[in-house]
């Protein structure tokens, strides 16, 4: 299937801040709007396919590359705190909502996304119509050794833009080889990250959790029920204690953590595509 038309721009999320690398594939008329946050190590270039299935329901869909991913700037997955990755997704979000005459706005964060997309809408109560979450980083799965954790904060405090390997094994994203092979070859992916990274986003996680009855807006969780890379059952907790009254949760068994690409990845877009028909106005 050949990938919807995109359009590229590059802006800054506040003065002083790497450039951002923002993508849209966008339709005329839209009946709402999706802005996607990509997670750890990859970038917005790999949901093509998840906007043309959107594309397809009338939706307009944006994207962009998280400081220090892809094609934005800033040194490689290096962040000073937490909220630099909320200021970057403030800036994504701005012209979304200002190009909008009325029809819903939606959120969708994948893994470290998730991360993102959850802490930005506990703190800021955005506009927004619905929070999607696929296979959300509210714990990490990958068991870090005592001394490499403690090397992280070491490190953290001392030498917070130090490289260190993640540890993240890519044959354990998707059961599709195709998968790995492609990230193998992709000049914007890579699996090293740094010490304040790991330590700003393996402290949020708990703050998640605890903040979850601030979450009220629709939600949907879609969990890979064999996931290797984050803790599903932290996904469960944060789901059941969110105060959405209107919210599902879909588990995928056997599927790894990139649902989005796994075999049954039409399956799962299809799911997808069901709740935000449920959440969009009548076709014309």
């Amino acid at each position: 299937m050949d990938e919807p038309m995109q359009a590229t721009t590059r802006t800054q999320s506040r003065e002083g801040a790497p450039d951002q690398f923002q993508r849209r594939w966008a339709v005329e008329n839209p009946r709402g709007r999706v802005l996607l946050v990509h997670g750890f190590g990859e970038h917005s270039g790999r949901y093509g396919h998840v906007a043309q299935k959107l594309n397809d329901l009338g939706l307009d869909v944006s994207a962009f590359d998280l400081r220090g991913h892809g094609e934005s700037g800033g040194p490689r997955v290096f962040i000073r705190r937490f909220g630099d990755y909320l200021d970057d997704l403030s800036c994504a979000l701005e012209p979304v909502v200002q190009e909008a005459k009325g029809e819903p706005i939606f959120l969708l964060g994948h893994s470290m996304g998730g991360q993102i997309a959850t802490r930005f809408v506990q703190q800021n109560q955005p506009p927004l119509s619905g929070l999607i979450l696929s296979s959300p980083a509210f714990g990490f799965a990958v068991k870090v050794p005592l001394w490499k954790a403690l090397a992280g904060r070491f490190f953290s405090k001392f030498w917070p833009a130090l490289a260190l390997p993640s540890g993240l094994n890519r044959d354990l994203l998707s059961h599709d080889p195709q998968v790995a092979e492609a990230l193998a070859n992709d000049p914007h992916a890579q699996l090293n990250a740094t010490a304040r990274w790991y330590t700003e986003c393996l402290d949020v996680q708990p703050r998640l959790l605890e903040d979850a009855p601030g979450v009220k807006i629709p939600l949907l969780c879609m969990l890979a029920g064999a996931d290797e890379i984050t803790q599903t059952q932290a996904s469960r907790d944060f789901f059941e204690a969110a105060l959405s009254k209107d919210k599902e949760c879909i588990e995928y068994p056997g599927l790894y953590h990139e649902i989005f690409n796994e075999l049954e990845r039409d399956n799962v877009l299809q799911d997808l595509a069901d709740w935000l028909g449920q959440h969009l106005p009548p076709q014309p």
